[in-house]
């Protein structure tokens, strides 16, 4: 895949509405680039805070879910419908970032991002997946206002906090609970 084809095919995201929000009936929900975006922002401002390599976290926070312009935002088993195991996911993802990201002049560098986000072996790599969760109940706040039944947010809480061990992500994730509406 050349430049132009890499920016075509991750312009998609742009249109690939969070699975998780469409499911339970959001309106309008955000896309996955929406999520990118400000996640990405999020650990370029807190990487110096939480003592981790700004460079790496931010690369790694860009293509973590580029794989979704191809494979869509598949959900597996969040308390509704399963959509395929956690491997057959994995598979179909590493697929569609080796499709996206290996013709180009760094790609098998970001290929190797993805993989350590996706193992979960390196500092940077939990730390993201704990901004992620965090980012994730960001919005559903930002949701709450728009639904009559909170208690379908519930899960995403609840998946977030199973998630975040950091000490201070912890923290921000209290500031942020308690802000809900009861």
């Amino acid at each position: 895949m050349n430049v132009l084809d890499f920016a075509e095919t991750i312009g998609k995201l742009k249109r690939i509405k969070r699975s998780g929000w469409v499911r339970i009936g959001v309106p309008d929900p955000e896309s996955v680039a929406d999520h990118i975006f400000r996640l990405s922002n999020l650990v370029l401002v807190t990487a110096h805070e939480l003592n981790i390599n700004q460079e790496k976290i931010v690369r790694m926070a860009l293509v973590h879910d580029l794989g979704e312009s191809i494979t869509g935002d598949i959900v597996v088993d969040r308390g509704g419908k399963t959509v395929g195991s956690l491997e057959e996911k994995h598979l179909k993802e590493r697929q569609s970032i080796e499709s996206i990201l290996g013709g180009l002049k760094d790609g098998q560098e970001l290929i190797s991002l993805w993989d350590e986000f996706e193992h979960q072996e390196t500092r940077e790599s939990v730390i993201l997946k704990q901004l992620d969760r965090l980012e994730m109940v960001m919005t559903a706040l930002e949701y709450e206002k728009d639904l009559d039944d909170l208690k379908k947010l519930d899960e995403f809480w609840e998946s977030a906090r199973k998630v975040i061990k950091e000490p201070l992500i912890i923290d921000w994730f209290k500031q942020l609970e308690s802000k809900r509406k009861k």
